[in-house]
């Protein structure tokens, strides 16, 4: 399959950005801990990826989701996740 290049260098975009988001989560992870770099990976994905008008239900469910890891992880698995620098 031929792809032409609008499309390849937006591909290429999209591919750094995810890296980007990923990066700068595990980096907020080292410093808060598991929580924050859920949160943070959910939201970056959310505003980069999300469409503009879905934003505000995107946030919600990414606020949703890191909720529920929490109560999971912390809560029925005894697992601490706010286990950073800062903590």
């Amino acid at each position: 399959k031929v792809i032409d290049k609008s499309a390849k260098k937006a591909r290429k975009k999209r591919f750094y950005q995810a890296w980007g988001i990923i990066l700068f989560s595990t980096a907020i992870g080292f410093l808060g801990g598991f929580l924050f770099t859920t949160f943070s990976l959910f939201i970056g994905f959310a505003v980069l990826f999300g469409e503009g008008k879905n934003l505000l239900k995107n946030t919600a469910i990414a606020v949703f989701i890191t909720i529920v890891v929490y109560f999971l992880f912390q809560w029925v698995m005894r697992v601490p996740l706010l286990g950073g620098i800062l903590w």
